[in-house]
């Protein structure tokens, strides 16, 4: 995808890894902001925000992540969502 179609867009997850994310509520989601490239994130429990970094492959790479630290009841669900940094979005 290229910016313009990554920018001004909240995307849905619908999957982390092989796990698909079956959510009617609070669906995590991610923003990408041009020209700042500075992405927002919620993973139906705590905000993440940082900055990204669109490579020619189609990859993301996420750096300077920082995050709300609220519990979250399904930890081993989102154990794997949080070390994810390098990703493809289809």
């Amino acid at each position: 995808r290229s910016q313009s179609e990554l920018c001004g867009a909240q995307w849905l997850v619908a999957a982390v890894g092989s796990t698909k994310i079956e959510l009617e509520e609070d669906v995590p989601y991610i923003c990408f902001e041009m020209p700042s490239s500075r992405f927002y994130a919620n993973d139906g429990c705590n905000y993440f925000n940082g900055n990204f970094v669109l490579k020619s492959d189609g990859n993301i790479t996420l750096s300077s992540v920082l995050s709300t630290l609220k519990y979250f009841f399904n930890q081993n669900f989102f154990q794997n969502y949080y070390c994810l940094y390098t990703f493809n979005i289809n």
